[in-house]
């Protein structure tokens, strides 16, 4: 007997955790483009954006916000160190601990690469309106949340 072509009515949804997933890699390689366009990556944009946010205290607690093991960070600021995007200075309280800041050089690399994120998040979110993409980022911060909540499970 011959099988049936699937019927894609009554076809199961894909998997959520599959959806999102597979999204996820599909805007990571996309906005991973548009920042080599610029001439810097990722690993970079998301270094500078911490760093010019001021979010953190110590590079472990940076490390773990980018979901990141400390010596990729720590490898990754000596190659931003070297490119003269980021100087590092010792904390002025606790010497074991290093205080990072951007250079003028990796403010401006900063300003280029916010409004290429901000470019790219409008195409992603075209058809969206402002009510769906506040929508949108309260849902991700929550599924993100799960998933962290659950880390090592």
């Amino acid at each position: 007997m011959q099988a049936s072509p699937i019927d894609t009515a009554t076809r199961e949804p894909e998997p959520l955790g599959r959806l999102i997933s597979m999204t996820g890699k599909a805007i990571r390689e996309a906005f991973e483009d548009a920042l080599n366009r610029e001439g810097s990556s990722l690993a970079t944009w998301v270094v500078l954006w911490r760093v010019a946010q001021g979010e953190w205290d110590s590079q472990r607690v940076l490390a773990k916000q980018l979901r990141i093991e400390g010596p990729t960070l720590t490898r990754q600021l000596h190659r931003m160190e070297r490119a003269g995007l980021i100087q590092r200075n010792r904390h002025p309280i606790d010497r074991r601990r290093w205080r990072v800041e951007l250079t003028p050089e990796g403010r401006e690399l900063y300003g280029r690469l916010r409004s290429t994120a901000e470019a790219f998040g409008a195409r992603t979110c075209a058809g969206l309106n402002e009510r769906d993409q506040a929508t949108l980022r309260r849902l991700l911060a929550r599924v993100n949340e799960n998933v962290g909540r659950h880390d090592g499970d």
